[in-house]
């Protein structure tokens, strides 16, 4: 499996067991990243991923919206189902209701 650059930075956060980070239906007709996290300890919080993020990638790569998981979606080979995950928010009526 070939990692996003945010997502190479990310799964070596403590607390996190796997992720996978991926565009979503933003404000207007826009995009935004959405981060979904598995975690391995359920303590983490959104800002706490964020701003842990920004001491390590661009802003413009730290995903605004952090959703967690106890497991992610996977595959048959034991890849997270990153497109399973992704076409849920595109398909939803309301990105907010995805998941």
């Amino acid at each position: 499996m070939t990692r996003s650059p945010v997502e190479a930075v990310l799964i070596t956060m403590s607390g996190v067991a796997d992720c996978a980070v991926f565009e979503v239906p933003g404000p207007g007709n826009g995009v935004e990243l959405l981060a979904a996290v598995e975690v391995s300890d359920g303590t983490l919080t959104a800002e706490q991923v964020q701003g842990w993020l920004r001491e390590r990638v661009a802003e413009v790569d730290v995903p605004r919206r952090i959703v967690f998981y106890a497991t992610l979606p996977r595959e048959d080979t034991g890849e997270v189902a990153s497109q399973r995950l992704r076409a849920a928010y595109w398909s939803a009526p309301s990105a907010s209701s995805a998941l």
